[in-house]
């Protein structure tokens, strides 16, 4: 196409002339096909003009994802792509870009993306972007688009049970902001929405101090009266309270996000075990949905809510028997739904998110040789992707921003390797990076502050409580705190920039504690024991609405 060889088709884009090929603009979209084939002159058709409103780069983008079905999405690019293919019919594109709108979901893209939404239909984007925006209410009523709401549209969120303000003073401050944007227009809807502010949750000394004096208030006699209303309803007993009931009296039912560490599957002796959940936070226990099927030797990610656990084993009669089975639980729902399975059955191998699609990479497989493949969410579908270029058991796994990296492991050797690898996805290659100080087998790791901290593991002789750090930025290694106690094959997650080290094995027994890593003081600190002494769970950590949590009852010394 570069060439123009052999193209009998222009499409024009205000000044832009790009030559293509019917037979492939006609065979990946219905828009082309139809003007190519189906309509009577579509033999003579010679040139296409395409709206003068599609960027350049989307253009671009689309017309090189219809040679070659490849496209790179940014926060900048996506909704011009997703116009451009919604013009040209492109019903599986515009199904990818509505799901990659959501990853971009931020406090100043949420009303806009939720507009779009609500423009083509797009239910699922709508209905993402309204959680957000109720969850992040603090931060979005903050932002320019905010101020750019219709008054309907800024009614909907002031009336709903659901928003999250840091008090109700934000609300009534967010409702100011936007009226004095344009004050003589909105000005007068300001009595009708202050109506959607629950004031009486103020306190009278907030209601004199900031409310009372706003002079948008004191034009208006129903505003008065709202404040006065409030006013009463603080001063009254309960029974007089009683007679004073209205909308604004009635407190916001919004369940609050809570952050936890989820322990998902794994066994107590022969029984299958439920999902358990611990709040750092409140050192609280409790439970989640549990799994429909019995999930072992498993390997778990969390992805934009969504937790994937892929593969693990089943006793059989002889041996252990692969699992090529993939679930999702989704946090915002507490629900768990079986999507498409691996094209490889394998058990503990690592899993990996990255721009909202899921690796899995090398683990226990009947192959010969190690794969690794990724899974897509919008079309549920997995593909094989190359594979690190040593072969790697027990390995440890992160992604960031850029690229995915796997740690030490099990290869050829008698002993743990002490390479690094990393995967660009952009290139679809490997390359290694400097190795670490000893090899590791069992390892476990997280990215922090743009830092790769790999945790305790099986250095060839003995379990370990030595951990090392790499500076991705300058890729140099450093030595980190040691571990209150030896750990292999332990799970590590990350709440609120803190880093949790849960479980593992010490060479002899199983471990049943959980450390967390003290940035103050630089040094890991037990934390507690966990009240069950479960095999096989993997851990991830994830905000979950708080009505979906039973508490357990656990002594705070961890027994049952």
């Amino acid at each position: 196409r570069n060439d123009e060889v052999l193209c009998d088709v222009t499409l024009r884009h205000n000044e832009r002339r790009i030559p293509c090929h019917k037979v492939v603009l006609a065979a990946r979209s219905p828009y082309f096909r139809h003007l190519f084939i189906n309509s009577e002159s579509g033999q003579y058709v010679k040139n296409v003009e395409l709206p003068s409103y599609f960027s350049i780069l989307a253009v671009d983008e689309v017309i090189n994802y219809l040679y070659s079905g490849k496209l790179h999405f940014t926060p900048t690019n996506t909704v011009d792509i997703f116009k451009c293919a919604l013009h040209i019919e492109l019903d599986a594109l515009v199904k990818e870009c509505a799901f990659v709108l959501e990853r971009f979901l931020t406090p100043v893209t949420c009303l806009t993306y939720r507009a779009l939404a609500v423009t083509y239909g797009l239910r699922q984007l709508k209905h993402r972007c309204w959680r957000f925006l109720c969850q992040r209410f603090s931060d979005v009523c903050s932002t320019q688009e905010f101020l750019e709401l219709s008054e309907e549209e800024l009614a909907e969120v002031l009336v709903s049970d659901a928003i999250m303000p840091c008090g109700e003073i934000q609300v009534f401050d967010s409702l100011l902001r936007w009226t004095e944007t344009d004050r003589q227009n909105r000005g007068l809807h300001f009595p009708k929405l202050l109506h959607l502010v629950r004031l009486p949750f103020l306190d009278n000394d907030t209601l004199l101090r900031r409310v009372e004096p706003e002079p948008l208030v004191q034009r208006s006699p129903t505003a008065k009266d709202l404040v006065m209303e409030a006013m009463r309803y603080n001063m009254a007993d309960e029974a007089l309270r009683h007679t004073l009931q209205s909308p604004r009296t009635a407190p916001r039912t919004y369940q609050r996000l809570r952050k936890v560490i989820a322990f998902l599957g794994g066994r107590l002796g022969r029984e299958r075990m439920g999902t358990l959940c611990y709040e750092p936070t409140s050192n609280s226990w409790s439970t989640l949905a549990a799994a429909p099927v019995s999930l072992t030797n498993h390997s778990v990610v969390e992805s934009d809510g969504v937790v994937y656990t892929c593969g693990g084993s089943i006793e059989g009669k002889a041996s252990l028997v692969l699992q090529d089975q993939v679930l999702s639980f989704d946090t915002h729902d507490n629900t768990w739904i079986p999507l498409a399975p691996m094209q490889i059955a394998r058990a503990q191998c690592v899993t990996l998110a990255y721009q909202g699609l899921v690796y899995a990479i090398g683990g226990m497989t009947d192959n010969p040789t190690e794969t690794a493949e990724v899974y897509n969410p919008i079309r549920n579908t997995w593909s094989f992707v190359p594979v690190p270029r040593i072969p790697r058991r027990n390995h440890a796994a992160v992604a960031t921003e850029t690229h995915l990296y796997v740690i030490g492991g099990d290869s050829d050797g008698i002993e743990p390797t002490v390479s690094v690898e990393r995967f660009d996805p952009a290139a679809s290659a490997w390359n290694f990076v400097l190795p670490m100080s000893c090899g590791r087998s069992g390892a476990c790791a997280v990215v922090r502050d743009n830092k790769l901290h790999v945790i305790g593991g099986w250095n060839g002789y003995q379990t370990i409580v030595q951990c090392e750090t790499l500076d991705l930025t300058t890729q140099r290694w450093s030595k980190m705190a040691d571990l209150n106690e030896c750990r292999q094959h332990a799970q590590a997650v990350m709440i609120d920039r803190t880093i949790y080290v849960i479980g593992g094995h010490d060479g002899n027994k199983h471990v049943d504690s959980i450390e967390y890593y003290d940035s103050s003081l630089c040094k890991w600190q037990l934390l507690r024991t966990m009240p069950l002494s479960r095999r096989g769970y993997k851990c991830a950590s994830f905000q979950v609405l708080d009505k979906y949590l039973i508490p357990v009852d656990i002594p705070s010394n961890g027994g049952l």
